[in-house]
């Protein structure tokens, strides 16, 4: 049993299926379910999701490009490195502060719950309070996919910036995703994602855990 797709709002959380979608929200303290083929709370995010990655690799396209910049200002390609480190962790630092974001952030906690559910035993929860006994932190939130990239790049440019044989930097590459992998198993990539999730009370956790049992039984 696995749910490949969740995203959270300020009133709910939305189940993204092969050919539905089912939405789960808290309306005059009552949880609605709708379904819906079109994935509305995606679409709105479609174009920050694409134009991110986008301007990361015109960036990087140009850089790589450059053969002197690369051979003369090493220097400078880590000082981009750090720029852009700076960049993501405003981002989310600031995206926490705000107000407006914090029923989102508790809903995006509850769908973590409910995932680490899932994906732990295999089969629905028999009710809300078993969801709550779950970590808030799961390992498939975007922020730490970001951060396991991040680590990735930072650990693979940095060294191959000083080796200065092929075979060697091929073999720092792979000493990089090793090193990688460990962190991310052993828990070490999950700071982003403190950013984004507020522990979820009961309501959100509900909402959350309806939505998600209603999903299961359409998969």
């Amino acid at each position: 049993m696995y749910i490949p797709e969740a995203r959270s709002f300020d009133e709910g959380i939305e189940f993204y299926g092969k050919d539905i979608v089912i939405v789960a929200t808290r309306q005059e303290n009552k949880v609605i379910i709708s379904k819906s083929k079109s994935p509305q709370l995606k679409a709105k995010k479609t174009k920050t999701i694409v134009y991110g990655p986008l301007l990361f690799a015109i960036i990087g396209n140009l850089i790589l490009n450059n053969h002197v910049f690369l051979e003369n200002s090493k220097i400078q390609m880590l000082g981009i490195l750090v720029l852009i480190w700076f960049g993501i962790i405003c981002y989310f630092f600031f995206r926490s502060r705000n107000p407006n974001m914090l029923q989102t952030h508790k809903y995006h906690a509850a769908e973590h719950k409910f995932l680490n559910y899932v994906d732990k035993y295999g089969k629905e929860p028999k009710n809300s309070e078993e969801v709550m006994k779950m970590s808030s932190i799961s390992y498939r939130c975007g922020s730490t996919v970001i951060a396991v990239i991040m680590i990735l790049l930072t650990l693979c440019i940095s060294g191959c910036l000083w080796i200065p044989t092929i075979v060697l930097k091929i073999l720092w590459i792979a000493i990089s995703i090793f090193v990688t992998l460990y962190l991310w198993t052993n828990g070490k990539c999950y700071f982003l994602q403190k950013f984004v999730i507020e522990e979820p009370s009961y309501d959100e956790v509900e909402v959350v855990f309806l939505g998600g049992k209603e999903f299961l039984k359409i998969k």
